[in-house]
This record gives C-alpha cells, sequence and structure tokens, in this order.
C-alpha cells in the first residue's frame, strides 16, 4: 500500500515570511500593543525565530530562562518530542538589535512586564510557563491555545490559514532565506 499511494507532503508551497514581518512591524510600540496583540506578537516571533514546535514552546518556563547579551535561552524542562530523554534541550532566540519592532528579546522584555503582575512574586519551584492566557484568570495556555494564536496572527497577516496551519511557521522560517528549492527539502526530509 505504502508503495501504490506514498505519502504526500502536507504543503506544495510555502508562505512569505516576509509577509508576517511586515505585518508585525507595521503594529505600534510593543508598550502600546493590548496584552492579546503582544501575546500573539512574541508567540509568531519566537516560532520565527527558533523553529520548536508548538507544544515544545508551551513548555517554556521562566525558572529555565537566562538572557545574554546576544539573547534568550530557555532549557525545556522536558524532552522533545523526538529527543533523548537523557539530554534536555535548549531554546535560543536571538536578539535583532537592528530592528526593535521584530526583535524577540525585547518583545519578550515587554511581555513579561505587561504580565508580571499575574506572575509568582517570589520565585518558587513550580512552574512558571512562559506564555499565558490573557484573558482571566490568566492561566498557562495550551499547544493548540498557541496554535491558534499563530494561526489567527497569519490570518491577520494576509496569508491563507485555511491551508497553512501553526506547524508551517517552523517550514516557512527554515526555508525563507535558503536558496534550496522547497521540493528538494522535502524530499530531504522524506
Amino acid at each position: 500500500m505504502f508503495s501504490n499511494r506514498p505519502p504526500k507532503p502536507r504543503y506544495s508551497h510555502n508562505w512569505e515570511v516576509s509577509s508576517v514581518t511586515t505585518y508585525l512591524a507595521s503594529l505600534c510600540s510593543n508598550r502600546s500593543l493590548s496584552l492579546k496583540q503582544l501575546s500573539w506578537k512574541l508567540a509568531m516571533l519566537f516560532s520565527l525565530t527558533c523553529p520548536e514546535r508548538v507544544s515544545a514552546l508551551t513548555k517554556l518556563d521562566l525558572r529555565h530562562c537566562h538572557i545574554l547579551p546576544e539573547g534568550v535561552k530557555f532549557t525545556l524542562s522536558c524532552p522533545r518530542k523526538r529527543g533523548k530523554a537523557d539530554q534536555l534541550p535548549k531554546a535560543f532566540f536571538a536578539r535583532f538589535p537592528s530592528n526593535s519592532k521584530l526583535c524577540p528579546v525585547e518583545t519578550l522584555r515587554c511581555y513579561l512586564k505587561a504580565t508580571s503582575s499575574f506572575r509568582p512574586v517570589i520565585p518558587s519551584s513550580k512552574p512558571d510557563p512562559l506564555f499565558i492566557s490573557y484573558v482571566k484568570p490568566h492561566k498557562p495556555i495550551s499547544a493548540p491555545s498557541l496554535a491558534r494564536w499563530l494561526r489567527s496572527l497569519l490570518k491577520a497577516s494576509g496569508v491563507n490559514s485555511d491551508i497553512f496551519k501553526a506547524h508551517s511557521v517552523c517550514g516557512a522560517s527554515t526555508t525563507a532565506n535558503s536558496n534550496v528549492p522547497l521540493s528538494e527539502i522535502l524530499k530531504m526530509a522524506d
């Protein structure tokens, strides 16, 4: 059956990352954005700059966050879906000093400031997830919620969200500046 009907890739083409980055750059400054807009923007910037699965992004914990001069590093508290159990993965988000509107680190700083009143004052051993709901009671969000945020932002950017789902951000961001044709990448990834 596999030989007769081999699996086909989900997407035959990718959307332009520039349409999303242009939309994000057109928004007002991070301080002027609503918590909803700021949450969506941070989720998209993190998805574009470090192509992790949505499930991995929802597991980002502020207890394991290190802000460095060149960016922000998170140590994930559990292995990736396809990772080794004995080696905890790391996620790194680079700083973009040339464009503060598209800098994930600057957006993170504003997001943390905006959500500080919803977070524990004293650090504890309890998890402190990065992404929390922008609606009261501001609980941690699930992977489907983060995927919905990404799809909503794709739609607002003019990307066809009926075709492209949240996971397409990973593929679009990794191939955005590549000179390799998408068909070759899909072939290599099987």
